[in-house]
């Protein structure tokens, strides 16, 4: 979900890439804030950003070795994911 000013809520699948645009057949929903909609999505935005971590340069660093290999061999499939 993708909120624009307070005021717009964008819901949906569709990363705004190539694949997602043109491959897939993904879909969003955009609502305004006097939808019931928006505000559930509000509260569920709430939520969840209350169990987020801030990513950070030391956090990356400590990070296990697996996960930092994994990073650089996902870099050739960016374009695709």
């Amino acid at each position: 979900m993708l909120f624009f000013d307070e005021s717009i809520c964008d819901i949906g699948t569709a990363n705004f890439d190539r694949r997602s645009l043109r491959l897939n057949q993904e879909l969003n929903i955009i609502v305004t804030k006097g939808h019931p909609i928006f505000q559930e999505m509000k509260r569920v935005f709430r939520k969840d950003l209350s169990s987020c971590k801030i990513m950070t340069k030391g956090w990356l660093k400590h990070q296990p070795l697996y996960l930092k290999i994994l990073m650089w061999l996902t870099i050739p499939f960016r374009a695709f994911l």
